[in-house]
């Protein structure tokens, strides 16, 4: 008996976009590093974090003094989340892009490239 040698997530991701292939599945907390360390070999240019003024530098500029000592209103995401969520590589010739797969909601939550 042969076994499938590709997973739900995968699958998923596949038949979200169709013509790309899936090269790569991961976990949140693994396929991050990988990840970011392919892209900065890839690229040459300035990255977001030395450009980006801090975020407390943006309140007080756009919301005024009133609101410069806040914390972020955005809760932190849940361990839950990250567990219930693959990092799908795919791959369409010379193009490349990430997917994150629901295992629960069995569906893509988000892409980027």
């Amino acid at each position: 008996m042969a076994k499938n040698s590709k997973n739900a997530s995968s699958q998923i991701a596949e038949e979200h976009f169709p013509g790309w292939k899936a090269t790569r599945v991961s976990s949140m907390e693994e396929g991050a590093e990988p990840l970011s360390a392919g892209m900065a070999d890839s690229s040459s240019r300035r990255s977001a974090d030395t450009t980006m003024p801090g975020l407390d530098e943006l309140r007080k500029k756009y919301l005024g003094a009133r609101d410069s000592g806040g914390t972020d209103s955005a809760p932190a995401p849940a361990s839950d989340s990250t567990e219930d969520t693959d990092l799908v590589e795919l791959e369409s010739g010379p193009l490349k892009k990430v997917a994150a797969v629901s295992k629960t909601k069995k569906k893509v939550i988000w892409s980027q490239g």
